[in-house]
């Protein structure tokens, strides 16, 4: 089993863990601020973002608020840091359970 893997996105990079796991039969869903305008206009509660990988075993990237290169690690942006956690299966899926149930 994978193991919880801390990501700095200084010696190691979100896209270069992207660019190892995704595969032409990947699923990728991201759930962030920007893309979630139902959730905005239904509520007014705050959801922290991720990116979701799903292929042979799932992969939640979080924190994930923006599909920015910042956020993938590509630049360093204005951030002093960008820790991002990498969650394998079963922890990945409970992201996507979070965000699908319906509370509106």
């Amino acid at each position: 089993m994978e193991l919880l893997k801390l990501i700095n996105n200084i010696n190691e990079r979100v896209v270069d863990d992207l660019k190892n796991r995704l595969s032409s039969k990947s699923k990728v869903s991201v759930a962030a601020a920007s893309f979630s305008i139902y959730a905005f206009n239904s509520s007014t509660e705050v959801m922290g973002g991720f990116l979701q990988v799903s292929d042979v075993e799932s992969c939640s990237y979080v924190p994930f608020n923006e599909f920015t290169t910042t956020e993938l690690g590509l630049d360093r942006g204005n951030s002093v840091y960008s820790m991002v956690h990498s969650s394998p299966s079963p922890f990945a899926e409970e992201y996507l359970k979070i965000f699908n149930v319906e509370t509106f």
